[in-house]
Parts: structure tokens; sequence; C-alpha cells
């Protein structure tokens, strides 16, 4: 065996340490790259939850300014407005009654 072999030649290797170190470094990374995950899901949730109460507003009074308004608070569209970044915000917001 491996062991024999190591103890022939004078080695005292700790293969129990080596093992060890590699399971807490993939640990940390994991623990990180989970944190992050969770960040990027909270983010995307808070997105969706103003995307839909812009939605709604917009659906309320669509010639309103109150909704560019939410929609410019949240940071869904920029300020000063452009007709380029309202037309992509209607062209791929959900829930939006384009029929208004």
């Amino acid at each position: 065996s491996d062991s024999d072999t190591d103890s022939e030649l004078g080695y005292q290797a700790d293969h129990g340490s080596i093992e060890n170190n590699t399971t807490a470094s993939s640990t940390a990374w994991e623990t990180a790259s989970s944190v992050e995950a969770q960040m990027v899901l909270q983010q995307r949730k808070r997105k969706k939850l103003w995307m839909a109460t812009v939605a709604s507003e917009f659906n309320r009074k669509p010639v309103g300014k109150e909704w560019v308004q939410v929609a410019q608070q949240s940071n869904l569209l920029p300020t000063p407005l452009t007709a380029d970044a309202v037309a992509k915000f209607l062209f791929s917001t959900p829930n939006l009654d384009k029929t208004q």
C-alpha cells in the first residue's frame, strides 16, 4: 500500500491534514459563494417587487407621471428620463396593461 511505501522511505505524511485543509478551503469558498448567491437573489426579488409596484401604478393611471416617478425612485428608469429607457421598460416589464 501507499502508506507502507511511504513508511519504508521514511515519509511521515499526514493525509488527514491535507484533506482537512482542502475541506476547510472548499467550505469557505462555498460559504462565500452562498452568501453572494443570496445577495443576488435578494436583489432580484427587490427588483421584481419594484417592477410589480410600477406595473400596478402604470395600470392604474398610465397617462399620469406617478408610475414614472416610482420607476425612477426604484432605479428602474434613469434620471433624466430618456425615450429609449421608457420604451425598453415598457417592452420588458411583465404585467403592464398595454391596451390603455
